[in-house]
């Protein structure tokens, strides 16, 4: 039985209010986790069918993205966009236009996701997520973002 669940220790240490960059880094670690993970239960589905371990996965993803990622986007939206706006480079301007459009796109896949995800980890029920790569979108689309 292959293991899809791997905790792995972030590379950086503490990181908070004091070092925000470190800060943005090591959310953004654990996003590229989530996604993983997402990619790992896609796997395992696919080879192993729904067990206690993609349960378990489908929950973790929806635990992540329900309560953290929301957490993340409004800290950048609050502490990084204003400075990207107030740069005066139109670059910085449109950089933070992009932003702000991938969290609401990132957001509008997740309401999509989410179900499925609960399929699997309350039902045990995973053909909803097999069939529909909506998952590949999302994690890609989180992937361009970082």
């Amino acid at each position: 039985m292959a293991t899809i669940l791997i905790n792995e220790p972030s590379s950086n240490a503490a990181s908070g209010y004091e070092d925000p960059g470190s800060m943005l880094v090591t959310c953004h670690q654990r996003v590229t986790r989530m996604c993983a993970l997402l990619e790992r239960l896609h796997q395992h589905l696919t080879h192993a069918g729904v067990d206690q371990q993609a349960r378990s996965a489908a929950t973790d993803v929806m635990r992540y993205f329900d309560i953290a990622a929301p957490l993340h986007y409004e800290d950048e939206e609050l502490h990084v966009l204003p400075r990207l706006q107030a740069s005066g480079n139109t670059a910085d301007r449109e950089l933070a236009k992009v932003i702000l459009d991938q969290h609401q796109a990132m957001t509008n896949l997740w309401k999509k996701l989410r179900p499925q995800l609960q399929a699997i980890a309350q039902l045990g029920q995973a053909d909803a997520f097999l069939s529909d790569p909506i998952w590949q979108e999302f994690t890609k689309m989180h992937y361009d973002h970082i």
